[in-house]
């Protein structure tokens, strides 16, 4: 795992992109055949999920968008379901609070719901993350001449 995360490294908003000098590995002590392939998989798997997340937070605003968590359950569907209210939906739920600084922007609020299960549906512990993840475009940010950094 590590040498998959070591060798990562997100360049989507760089000008200039640095290419991993890494360019083979050698493997002791795993075994070797139809073992080897499942701990490799299961480490690209778990390497894939840790990338996703990283991507998802260095990404600004005008990239990260609730449409772009649609694309991502889609994508995803075998263990990712994701929801997105409205302006409408929000009022239903009284969301009051959420309406209020959502009205700032000049883009309609939406309120993603996203949910992971695992392929095999059993969970042993249910966990709950919880973000205020509020996200203005720069056409608001310039109007009211704020430093956008």
């Amino acid at each position: 795992m590590g040498t998959l995360l070591g060798t990562y490294e997100d360049n989507r908003f760089k000008s200039k992109s640095k290419k991993p000098s890494l360019e083979s590995v050698d493997f002791f002590g795993l075994g070797g055949g139809p073992e080897l392939e499942k701990k490799l998989k299961y480490t690209d798997d778990i390497c894939s999920g840790a990338v996703l997340a990283k991507e998802l937070v260095n990404a600004p605003a005008n990239v990260l968008t609730p449409e772009e968590a649609a694309k991502i359950s889609a994508a995803y569907n075998d263990v990712f379901t994701a929801k997105i209210l409205d302006t409408e939906q929000c009022k239903e739920l009284k969301m009051g609070s959420y309406l209020g600084v959502a009205a700032a922007s000049t883009n309609p609020p939406k309120f993603i719901h996203l949910c992971y299960k695992p392929p095999n549906g059993f969970t042993k512990t249910k966990l709950a993350l919880v973000g205020k993840g509020l996200t203005f475009d720069r056409y608001q940010v310039a109007k009211w001449n704020i430093d956008p950094r």
